[in-house]
């Protein structure tokens, strides 16, 4: 026992600034979102540790217990999620998981989600991931949106959403429920999309994702999984039936809006 205890102290003295710089940094997020005075906190100090700047760009990541009574998992999740390659700083609060990510130690988003996928277990728990953020001041409202992000997830019953999912579905919604913005549409979308259930076409999927890699035959015949020539008739058979103009620009840009929203659902 002396012996174990003689191992604790001995990394916890050589570990000394980087346990106190995780708890100070903790209760400094803490102090934000109960809107305490921050007079006390050297934010450049706390931060100097994990070698990032007040400015940098972060992200917030916020998980749930299914089982509300469940503290164990959540708290083990926090020391699971140090050895992350992506090193967020991890504490418990209000019987969420919140974590915050600085983007520097990223490769990129994706590597991110994979992380927070393989670490999170998606049958114990829910999570939601804010948008990027630059300043570690704003941390707050980040922290709400990935909460929110959280929510819909728990309501749709999937593992986790992201706010860039949950923003795009929010926005569309109140879009579509614009009478006014409605006849904003560009008239061409919805002709194809009538054309398609009439025919039995596929023609407004076509045309969406042609659109969405801005008129690049090869990205969006990869992304069809059509050969490039396929998709080439495809869209001279789709310019007998529209009128628009695919290569100008400020025509595309309406025309990808407008399937976004005419209440058109595209599948992958």
């Amino acid at each position: 026992m002396k012996v174990f205890q003689n191992i604790i102290t001995f990394y916890t003295t050589i570990n000394q600034n980087v346990l106190r710089s995780r708890s100070a940094l903790s209760e400094y997020l803490v102090d934000l979102l109960e809107k305490k005075p921050l007079v006390k906190h050297n934010i450049n100090k706390i931060l100097k540790y994990p070698n990032w700047k007040a400015n940098d760009e972060y992200i917030v990541l916020c998980v749930k217990s299914r089982n509300s009574s469940d503290t164990s998992y959540l708290s083990s999740l926090c020391d699971d999620l140090e050895t992350a390659l992506c090193k967020p700083q991890a504490f418990l609060y209000n019987n969420y998981v919140i974590a915050i990510v600085n983007l520097k130690n990223c490769c990129s988003r994706k590597q991110l989600l994979q992380e927070c996928t393989y670490f999170i277990n998606k049958d114990t728990c829910f999570w939601g991931l804010s948008h990027e953020f630059f300043g570690i001041s704003n941390f707050t409202a980040h922290y709400e949106q990935a909460i929110y992000a959280l929510q819909q997830a728990e309501l749709n019953n999937v593992p986790y959403r992201t706010m860039r999912e949950v923003a795009k579905g929010c926005i569309q919604e109140h879009m579509v429920e614009n009478s006014w913005v409605q006849t904003l549409i560009h008239p061409d979308v919805p002709r194809l999309v009538k054309y398609d259930i009439e025919n039995r076409s596929r023609y407004s999927h076509t045309l969406y994702w042609f659109l969405f890699y801005s008129c690049n035959y090869t990205d969006a015949a990869n992304q069809l999984s059509l050969h490039r020539n396929t998709l080439i008739y495809r869209i001279n058979r789709i310019q007998e039936i529209v009128t628009a103009n695919f290569m100008d620009p400020t025509e595309r840009e309406l025309l990808l809006l407008s399937f976004m929203l005419y209440r058109y659902e595209v599948d992958d």
